[in-house]
């Protein structure tokens, strides 16, 4: 057992330690993620990392995908419209277009926020009809 050790932290951590990829268990757990790129915010799975030749991430592949809206959210509700919209088949993103990823604990909190949409959808909705 120390052999193995030794063999671990001096061996493999010393030359390999620097392609241990930490984006891996996220793909492996198919987390849920928020991708935000210069083009827009996505919520999604995360499907799967494609990489090149080279072994650096070319990009990841969400599944379930939601784009949020760029347009300014009081005037899509105001309209009547979620400012969520759910897309269909996976999507690739490019590593190089993603500014950054943040991973909530579970899918709830897309869910959450489209049904503060539609709350205030009807409630505009409502004071229109009433008023």
């Amino acid at each position: 057992m120390r052999i193995a050790r030794f063999w671990y932290f001096r061996f493999w951590n010393t030359f390999y330690a620097q392609y241990q990829d930490p984006f891996y268990p996220v793909v492996l757990r198919r987390s849920f993620a928020f991708v935000h790129t210069e083009g827009g915010l996505y919520h999604g799975i995360v499907f799967g990392a494609e990489r090149k030749r080279d072994g650096d991430i070319e990009g990841i592949v969400l599944i379930g995908v939601s784009k949020f809206s760029r347009a300014n959210e009081a005037e899509l509700v105001r309209a009547g419209r979620n400012p969520i919209t759910d897309l269909i088949g996976p999507l690739f993103i490019k590593w190089s277009e993603i500014t950054d990823i943040n991973y909530p604990p579970d899918g709830g909190v897309l869910e959450r926020k489209r049904a503060e949409y539609q709350d205030r959808i009807a409630a505009l909705g409502a004071n229109t009809v009433a008023g």
